[in-house]
């Protein structure tokens, strides 16, 4: 599978107030960078946030509002870019649902797939041109699986 070339965008959930939201979502994205995709990050004036967005605990209406404009944001982008192909976003999402609910909230602004790290079929991911991945915080960074798609 080739990332390469391929648009991403990242966001974070954590159960604490200092639990690493923005260190976790600069870590995805530095890994997306390695394999050569293509940054959208946040609008801090639209989404709250300069690298993706975040919130703590369970997300408030303000934090699924800014989830809701970062969908908007990459497919606005990508339409603009690329005409909007097929857009897949791999999450993982272990302790309260979280991320869970913030990845289904973006998710519903794009036209394609959204899946749990362990339900996705490694064979699709050739059929999408977009690639976005969220995750909750664990130990100050991405969980370890997100990537698992890759391999």
């Amino acid at each position: 599978m080739k990332w390469r070339e391929r648009w991403e965008a990242a966001f974070a959930t954590s159960g604490d107030l200092s639990g690493g939201k923005e260190t976790t979502i600069i870590s995805i994205l530095q890994a997306m960078l390695i394999y050569g995709m293509m940054m959208v990050v946040g609008d801090p004036l639209l989404a709250g946030g300069h690298y993706g967005i975040a919130c703590t605990g369970r997300p408030t209406k303000k934090d699924l509002d800014s989830a809701v404009k970062l969908g908007e944001r990459v497919a606005r982008l990508v339409k603009r870019v690329e005409r909007l192909k097929k857009v897949l976003v791999v999450y993982e999402s272990i302790h309260n649902g979280n991320t869970e609910r913030m990845v289904n909230l973006i998710g519903d602004c794009l036209d394609g797939g959204v899946f749990r790290v362990g339900e996705i079929d490694k064979s699709i991911i050739q059929d999408y041109d977009v690639i976005g991945f969220g995750s909750g915080i664990y130990f100050g960074k991405h969980h370890r699986s997100l990537f698992r798609a890759h391999r």
